[in-house]
């Protein structure tokens, strides 16, 4: 009867503390009051009448197969009393495990939820108040062997004064089948409030850290408004402090946070790494990030910079002589030599109807974005490319240009929607000119367009995919303006094209290399449904399929990893992998320093790689970095490469 009870006040103190796991995890509102069960044989609390106190779970009954298991360090205090997290803030310490006399025993972490800011005159202190579970991962020396060990736990807790507090603890877990125990379901709700490092489960994500010579800026961005949200900011050097409370400011979906801190002469905050926990309802994302100069991170004021709309510009001027769009391109040059003759204005409206459809795909793509990154999605450049539906019939209508082209038949579109559009044509143009035609071939070219990540263009959409709506959309837009500048230019000065060869049989041997062009596209559009290819050369001898988890392993075996994230439909991915990674140099120099060559593949969606990109501020591919001892935080590559690139970036991982 006695060992009944025991069980059914161990199972009702279970249940409530798991209720309260649930709630919010900072000052209970009224004063906590619950007294501790009769302990079972493997626990031992804090026996006194201090105003906490402290029970330890088990998540197993037994040890089975299993290289780890969590314990749960259970806190309950009365109101107005905190402990510390694990850094604490101006002052305090955090809770110290201290092991003796254990048996399989390799070593144990505490997993800490997110904390909250408590104030004390002028000192902001983090911590937990109320009641909370801290997981303790603990880790074995051998599967289905036993555990044994005494565990001593020391902690402060805090209102007006500090008490100083131990509890003891004798556990003993036999080898078995690994049966969860009852305390199991706590500790998984207690896992529950564990930070994230996955934007998407987040929903939210920092942006971008930077510095000045004194102030610490913190850029965030949620797929939702944002409510309350919280950063806290940790150093691996305790000789820079950073300011507990940062001056905040919240716009929506964006977030500004700037900290005050203080740095030992001649030392920088560049390059450092620090960890950001960002937190909002009961959602966080812990995310470890290097530091760079606030001047180059053009936002830190979350406005869009002259640089950035300039780089948009550029990026999506250069993509106008890209493989995937110059053949398109070429087209519209010919069909201006065969219709030079006609009036300067017809000119102007089939440009103005090219330029027109440009923009108007652009501005669909953006808002796209905006909707897929309203429900948590990750998105990317090109990511139409991963749907065959969507590659099948880009493949259809380039392989009935080359078919048009090369003479076979002539495109004739059906009755009604001739007429329609011609219909359009007369109240636009009075019939003279095909400008709804036109605005066609300008989404074509965009469509065409994606595959392509041309220098810039990264940069631009890795800034815009990562900001607001008006953001993206601008830069969305600044793109399109590029790819459409040479038609605007023609639109605006229609005498060029006077400048351009007469028309003559010329033209036909052209029409022909064109249409070997577009069917050559087609054929490699072919060759993306093929992805096992792809596949395939990831399990090469010398390269490992992509594990962002194994990266740090690696380096911390003093090793450094090259990785390559890549997909078929990639035009610059290839050209990257012909002429610099697969290339005799580069190759030999991957072999001499032994180094790890871990490629992933975009091909199809992967959720994984998606959420990597977007934790590196990239949202297209190609994309390379390169970590080792010296970066662990990486050295991203240019989007093109070239070999001297990854020599240097080698060299500095390294040393």
């Amino acid at each position: 009867m006695k060992t009944f009870c025991k069980h059914i006040v161990l199972n009702l103190f279970i249940a409530v503390v798991f209720l309260y796991s649930l709630t919010d995890l900072g000052v209970a509102s009224e004063t906590v009051k619950i007294e501790p069960p009769v302990p079972a044989p493997y626990m031992k609390s804090v026996q006194n009448q201090n105003p906490s106190q402290l029970y330890l779970l088990r998540s197993v009954k037994t040890i089975a197969d299993q290289k780890s298991f969590y314990l749960g360090l259970s806190f309950v205090m009365e109101e107005g009393w905190h402990i510390y997290w694990r850094t604490p803030g101006d002052s305090g310490l955090p809770p110290e495990l201290i092991w003796s006399e254990t048996q399989n025993y390799a070593s144990s972490e505490i997993i800490w939820p997110t904390p909250k800011r408590y104030f004390f005159d002028k000192y902001v202190n983090y911590g937990y108040a109320g009641l909370v579970t801290l997981p303790v991962k603990v880790n074995l020396h051998e599967e289905k062997k036993g555990f044994k060990a005494n565990l001593k736990v020391d902690y402060l807790v805090c209102k007006d004064v500090c008490l100083p507090q131990e509890a003891s603890f004798m556990i003993d877990i036999p080898a078995g089948f690994g049966i969860r125990s009852d305390e199991a379901v706590l500790i998984d709700g207690a896992l529950k409030n564990i930070p994230t490092n996955d934007p998407v489960k987040a929903g939210m994500d920092v942006v971008s850290v930077s510095s000045t010579a004194d102030k610490l800026t913190v850029n965030a961005l949620s797929s939702t408004l944002f409510s309350k949200p919280e950063v806290f900011v940790e150093s691996e050097d305790p000789l820079i402090l950073f300011s507990t409370l940062p001056q905040k400011k919240v716009s929506g979906d964006e977030a500004v946070f700037v900290f005050d801190y203080v740095i030992p002469d001649g030392q920088t905050l560049l390059g450092k790494a620090i960890t950001i926990t960002l937190s909002d309802r009961d959602k966080a994302i812990e995310k470890k990030v290097e530091v760079i100069e606030q001047e180059t991170s053009g936002q830190s004021s979350g406005q869009l910079s002259l640089y950035i709309l300039l780089v948009a510009f550029l990026g999506g001027l250069v993509l106008n002589v890209m493989p995937c769009v110059l053949p398109v391109l070429s087209l519209k040059m010919l069909s201006l030599v065969k219709n030079s003759k006609m009036p300067a204005r017809v000119i102007k409206l089939n440009f103005l109807g090219t330029v027109i459809g440009i923009l108007t795909t652009f501005l669909l793509f953006g808002y796209i974005a905006v909707f897929l990154k309203s429900l948590g999605a990750n998105v990317g450049w090109g990511m139409q490319f991963q749907s065959p539906i969507f590659v099948v019939f880009m493949m259809i209508v380039l392989v009935l240009f080359a078919l048009n082209l090369w003479g076979v038949y002539q495109i004739n579109l059906p009755l009604k929607l001739r007429d329609a559009l011609t219909f359009l044509d007369q109240k636009i143009s009075k019939g003279q000119s095909k400008i709804v035609e036109s605005f066609f071939s300008g989404v074509f070219v965009t469509l065409l367009a994606t595959p392509c990540t041309a220098p810039f263009l990264g940069t631009a959409l890795g800034f815009s995919l990562s900001r607001s709506a008006y953001e993206i959309y601008s830069i969305f837009f600044m793109i399109g303006l590029g790819l459409s500048f040479p038609y605007i230019l023609l639109s605006i000065f229609p005498s060029f094209v006077s400048l351009l060869p007469k028309p003559g049989r010329w033209m036909e041997y052209v029409k022909k290399i064109l249409g070997g062009f577009l069917l050559l596209t087609a054929l490699w559009l072919a060759s993306v449904l093929g992805f096992d290819a792809v596949k395939a050369s990831n399990q090469e001898v010398n390269w490992i399929t992509f594990n962002e988890k194994q990266i740090d392993n690696f380096v911390e075996e003093g090793r450094v990893v090259f990785v390559d994230i890549t997909a078929s439909w990639c035009l610059t991915c290839q050209v990257n992998k012909h002429l610099v990674i697969e290339t005799g140099d580069v190759e030999k120099a991957f072999s001499a320093q032994n180094v790890v060559l871990m490629r992933g593949d975009m091909t199809e969606k992967n959720a994984d790689i998606s959420a990597y990109l977007a934790r590196n501020g990239k949202y297209g591919i190609p994309f390379n970095a390169v970590y080792g001892p010296n970066k662990r935080q990486g050295i991203i590559l240019p989007v093109l490469l070239s070999k001297q690139a990854v020599f240097d970036a080698l060299r500095a991982a390294k040393h």
